[in-house]
């Protein structure tokens, strides 16, 4: 199982490969006070999808879509935050793509500002009887 998110910074190269970002140290940046730190931490958050899911749906469709096909992904878990409305735009239209292009996906209710929401084991269930009908079968 694979866990990714739209919110880490990504290469995107103009073959459409998906990378993520080499860390300043991998790239020999030196930052030696706290203008070229800020100059680095503002490149590393433009490359960072998550903001363009605001305004750009399609994209993050195209990002999502592109992970579970480069990765080979068989599922998808997907959480329905009740804690974040603005982080769960377009979730059910994602969910509605990845379905049209024949990923299995597994929505679930919760809340990141409120755990009371979360019916832990129901969850639970629901994902055995997902990871089930991928042909995964629970280690006893």
């Amino acid at each position: 199982m694979v866990s990714a998110s739209l919110e880490a910074p990504w290469e995107v190269a103009e073959d459409g490969t998906i990378t993520p970002v080499k860390s300043p140290d991998d790239l020999g940046i030196q930052m030696r006070n706290r203008e070229e730190a800020l100059k680095v931490l503002a490149q590393l958050t433009m490359k960072t999808p998550t903001y363009y899911g605001f305004h750009d749906f399609d994209f993050g469709n195209r990002m999502m879509l592109k992970f579970v096909k480069d990765w080979h992904v068989d599922g998808v878990l997907m959480h329905l935050n009740h804690g974040c409305e603005a982080g769960c735009m377009g979730v059910l239209e994602t969910r509605q793509m990845l379905i049209e292009a024949g990923v299995p996906v597994m929505p679930y209710e919760g809340s990141v500002a409120d755990e009371r929401e979360l019916d832990e084991a129901r969850i639970l269930n629901r994902v055995d009887i997902f990871l089930e009908s991928l042909g995964l079968k629970k280690l006893s």
